[in-house]
């Protein structure tokens, strides 16, 4: 088992412990566009890359309700590295639900456990129409390898990651054939850029990542249909995770704003009280802040304990519920984590906007993340299904 790491230990608790060492400098990191190396290597030697890792494998275990818990936790400390760990957990769940040799599976988990391997993403593209048409090519070849070349963007974690998925397709087909790959860092033809300016989400490295005729061994290169069926639960597992990572930044939004008013924030004159703490629309503010953080906490373990019921009755029916449930929650959530960090500069006042302290990354972390896929069709697919009884769309967003 990776360092740090105790027999018995709950993900959750290593989670709850990590947060606030990862908050520590979280503020001067997004201010400098610091990549967190120090936090990956602690969030690595604490044995988290051995979440649902089976424990006869030597992992963690655990399931969706401990994953969510872990993801509010981190980001609580520090969304970036929640959001680059959220990547991860997507490689860990490809490496348990591919078709592959049991040999190679356990191998994967091995190198999750014993290394703390941490896995990293080169699964979207800006160049097609959509989102879902990808230029990345798998191509086999003479000698047994596939051959992957073409550029990927927004990969998050690129900088921290030992292993790259990478999605793409194979030309030649009426209808191109999804591939999803695992490929090494430090393999020949890979290369990462460096290049993301986001405004919110600043230490993610979600950069562009080129892929020169690399090659691949066959048996590291996947087939991935199984993961489009009207049974799969997939896309709703991506859902509930960012959801986990809005509500842990609402968190952090509150807990600052109330720290702030606490230690620095003056009351107005017009209140009749001795400190702002005391003033009555600060209480209301606080009071409604607090009240909406609750409720993404609660949507968020809704959506898990509907996504864990279809795990144990699962049929076409039961995916869509997971589906409407997961949407619900990332509409909530993702609206708390916008609402909760602008309201903190109504509580906090003028002061509060300095440089210095930090505060407008909550905002623009929430922005920034919940751009990851339209609310708007969220709420179609949920209004859709409650009036027309419209099963939601398969997809790694739904």
């Amino acid at each position: 088992m990776s360092a740090g790491t105790k027999t018995g230990d709950h993900p959750v608790d290593i989670a709850q412990a990590l947060g606030p060492r990862l908050a520590a400098g979280a503020a001067e990191r997004d201010r400098d566009r610091v990549f967190p190396y120090e936090q990956i290597t602690e969030l690595k030697e604490s044995g988290l890359c051995g979440l649902w890792v089976p424990p006869e494998a030597g992992g963690l275990g655990g399931d969706a309700r401990d994953l969510v818990r872990v993801l509010v936790a981190l980001a609580e400390g520090d969304p970036s590295v929640a959001q680059m760990y959220l990547i991860h957990m997507y490689g860990v769940a490809l490496i348990k639900g591919v078709r592959c040799p049991e040999e190679l599976r356990e191998r994967y988990y091995r190198r999750l456990v014993d290394e703390g391997l941490f896995i990293t993403n080169a699964f979207s593209e800006t160049s097609g129409k959509t989102v879902f048409d990808y230029g990345v090519t798998f191509e086999p070849t003479d000698s047994g390898t596939w051959r992957i070349s073409g550029r990927k963007s927004y990969c998050t974690g690129s900088l921290g990651g030992d292993v790259f998925y990478v999605l793409g397709v194979c030309p030649g087909d009426p209808e191109p054939v999804f591939r999803v790959a695992l490929v090494e860092r430090g393999t020949a033809g890979l290369t990462v850029h460096d290049d993301w300016t986001g405004m919110g989400q600043r230490t993610t490295a979600s950069g562009t990542v080129a892929f020169d005729d690399v090659r691949v061994p066959a048996e590291l290169c996947f087939d991935i249909e199984h993961f489009n069926t009207p049974e799969s639960l997939f896309g709703s597992l991506g859902q509930c995770m960012f959801s986990a990572i809005f509500t842990g930044i609402a968190r952090a939004a509150l807990s600052d704003a109330c720290a702030y008013v606490r230690t620095r924030s003056r009351p107005w004159p017009h209140a009749g009280v001795e400190r702002a703490s005391d003033d009555p629309y600060v209480l209301h503010a606080i009071g409604r802040m607090q009240t909406l953080v609750s409720a993404a906490e609660t949507m968020v373990e809704r959506a898990v304990d509907v996504r864990l019921e279809a795990i144990s009755d699962l049929s076409p029916q039961t995916r869509d519920w997971a589906s409407v449930a997961a949407s619900e929650a990332k509409i909530v959530c993702g609206q708390t984590a916008l609402d909760v960090s602008e309201l903190l500069f109504q509580v906090c006042g003028a002061g509060a906007v300095l440089a210095e302290f930090g505060l407008d990354r909550h905002w623009r972390n929430a922005r920034t993340l919940t751009l990851h896929d339209p609310a708007t069709y969220k709420l179609r697919l949920i209004g859709d299904h409650a009036l027309n009884g419209t099963p939601p769309p398969i997809s790694v967003y739904t």
